[in-house]
């Protein structure tokens, strides 16, 4: 139903179940409801903004085709109020209230301060936790750099995300692990 609606084109990366029941779904740089009827429609377009720390947008999704890694957004999750929040590689999360189909960047990534080595930063998935703070999971360019990292409640556009843990403190909790690329992130019902 969303291919037929948007076109086949473009990349289907994130669904998730909204408050109102529908499934919400990033392709390229919008997110599209697909109501319980099967009506898809567009609820949200995400425009670029460069990075503060990196205008020069050097940090690609796929250096041999030169696919600008901001032609998709990477990760979809509703707030407690019922506002809709995306996200794009690196490093802003948007959010869009109340009917707003235009969002603008909501949350910096950047502080992290990442290496000027790690050419693909990516930020998988976002999600709300129990405590509050929106939980993000990161693929980076290098299989061993990939963390998880948080911006604390209450989240708002000062918020500034902190590190949890990376490759290290996973293999201290499973010795086997060697690919600290996170992909997904959820939460258990225990929290």
């Amino acid at each position: 139903t969303l291919a037929a609606a948007v076109g086949t084109s473009g990349f289907l990366s994130r669904l998730t179940i909204g408050p109102d029941g529908a499934i919400y779904a990033a392709r390229g740089r919008d997110a599209f409801r697909v109501a319980l009827d099967g009506t898809v429609t567009r609820v949200v377009h995400a425009a670029h903004v460069p990075s503060p720390l990196r205008a020069d947008n050097t940090y690609r999704w796929d250096l041999s085709t030169g696919i600008d890694q901001y032609s998709v957004l990477t990760g979809v999750t509703f707030d407690r109020t019922g506002a809709l929040l995306v996200t794009e590689p690196w490093p802003w999360v948007y959010r869009a209230a109340g009917g707003v189909t235009e969002a603008m960047p909501y949350l910096d990534g950047t502080p992290l301060n990442l290496p000027a080595t790690l050419y693909n930063p990516w930020t998988e998935d976002i999600e709300f936790g129990p405590d509050g703070a929106l939980y993000a999971a990161f693929f980076p360019g290098d299989e061993g750099a990939g963390f998880l990292y948080r911006y604390p409640a209450p989240i708002g556009p000062t918020s500034r995300p902190e590190r949890l843990f990376g490759l290290t403190e996973l293999r201290a909790a499973v010795p086997s692990t060697r690919f600290a690329g996170l992909h997904g992130l959820g939460f258990g019902a225990d929290g």
